[in-house]
């Protein structure tokens, strides 16, 4: 089933990633299988990663982002009190397109499963600060892999 972005989510979702700028916004959007109900901005944790173990990680906010353990765990807390789940995954690319990176893939995929199957991935390109694009993926089981279509900007 795709479930649509509501229009005031979709806005939310490209504020952060304009004021997050030049580092990469990350966040999560919980809901039912009819519909979304909650966005929450989550902190970008890539740099402190990088600045412990610059050869373990090698990405900064620019080019990366890593969602603090403390957000994901309260989110999933939130969803599961609420009778909801992980319905979006969403990031900014910063001055590069609206793709889903082979980084991307690595992250949201184990052992050849989606790790949030029912979850999908929104990807919003900024350029200079305003974002150009957004594009979503959805994992197709079948083909065990993420299928992805432009999404309208508001």
């Amino acid at each position: 089933m795709k479930l649509p972005i509501p229009l005031p989510i979709l806005r939310a979702m490209v504020a952060h990633a304009r004021e997050s700028y030049p580092a990469e916004a990350c966040g999560i959007i919980i809901g039912t299988t009819e519909r979304l109900t909650r966005l929450t901005r989550c902190r970008n944790v890539q740099d402190d990663l990088h600045a412990e173990d610059p050869a373990a990680h090698p990405r900064t906010t620019r080019d990366g982002y890593s969602i603090h353990p403390q957000d994901m765990f309260a989110i999933m807390k939130e969803a599961r009190e609420r009778g909801e789940a992980f319905r979006v995954i969403y990031h900014s690319h910063i001055d590069a397109g609206a793709y889903f990176s082979d980084e991307d893939k690595r992250v949201a995929i184990w052992e050849g499963e989606a790790t949030y199957p029912e979850a999908a991935h929104v990807v919003i390109s900024v350029v200079g600060g305003e974002p150009k694009e957004a594009n979503i993926f959805r994992w197709n089981p079948g083909r065990r892999e993420f299928d992805g279509e432009a999404l309208e900007l508001p």
